[in-house]
């Protein structure tokens, strides 16, 4: 095993990074490799500055560097994934993570890496012979309800997240910060999908207990101001919505808006809302 990267050379390498000095940064770390080859870290290290780059020809170095890791672990063959994804070429991109999984078939983060790629290849019927061979945890549930909500299969979406949050429960201190978010986050997309299904009266009640849970979360309240409308009551939407679009962030608002423009239900809301878009 080579020697680790020594912490003067990881220092220097990093404090380029920060200053934006990354052609210094690959001149410190090439120099570093040349000398302890087998430094796996250090070339992560340098896959991840060449990848900060962005060009081809970096990304191209990247992938080089992966090929000579000498101890590769699941993160590499992520990495591997996402750079050719970068590059356009989504099959080799799935196929090393097909690769990997037959070196670690439970490492759960090249599971949903697979996922993730089925969808962008909208094969959903490869994802759904993953998810049946998985265990029937929240984890999993989850990623059954989303693949079944862009599947148009809302029953089915709305019975995963509901065997999902008993789940949760089951497996998790429900006071717990990472379990409460979980929760909340679970009842907001249960709560979509029974929108979807127009039962309002149940949407409205996983609303509520979702905004008792993160009360400053806007798209809970941006959500609640949509059901509002779909219920008949424009003045209560309009409050609501308008309040969350104010509070959003920037992402947060253009993903309300696209929701807004995208849905002819929610027409009257995006003429007040967004007058002055001329997208409107």
């Amino acid at each position: 095993m080579g020697a680790r990267m020594s912490f003067s050379a990881l220092d220097l390498a990093s404090a380029h990074v920060q200053a934006g000095e990354l052609d210094e940064a690959l001149r410190v770390l090439n120099q570093h490799l040349s000398q302890f080859p087998d430094d796996d870290a250090a070339r992560r290290w340098r896959l991840a500055v060449l990848m900060h780059a962005g060009d081809e020809a970096g990304k191209l170095a990247a992938l080089r560097d992966l090929d000579q890791m000498v101890t590769p672990v699941p993160d590499d063959a992520i990495r591997r994934s996402l750079i050719l994804q970068s590059l356009g070429r989504l099959d080799e991109a799935l196929d090393a993570v097909v690769r990997a999984r037959e070196r670690w078939p439970d490492d759960e983060s090249l599971i949903e890496r697979l996922l993730s790629l089925h969808l962008l290849r909208n094969d959903d019927e490869h994802a759904w012979r993953l998810l049946s061979s998985l265990p029937r945890v929240w984890r999993w549930l989850v990623w059954a309800g989303d693949i079944a909500v862009e599947s148009d299969r809302i029953a089915d979406a709305i019975a995963a997240y509901t065997q999902a949050l008993e789940d949760l429960e089951r497996q998790f201190d429900t006071d717990s910060p990472f379990a409460a978010n979980m929760r909340a986050n679970l009842l907001l997309k249960r709560a979509r999908a029974l929108m979807t299904n127009g039962a309002f009266a149940e949407a409205a009640a996983d609303f509520a207990e979702a905004q008792a849970i993160v009360p400053d979360d806007p798209m809970i309240g941006f959500n609640r101001g949509l059901l509002a409308l779909l219920q008949g009551d424009l003045v209560q939407a309009l409050a609501l919505c308008g309040e969350a679009l104010t509070a959003a962030s920037e992402v947060l608002r253009n993903q309300m808006e696209r929701i807004l423009r995208g849905d002819p239900r929610y027409a009257p809301l995006a003429m007040l809302l967004l007058q002055g878009d001329a997208d409107i």
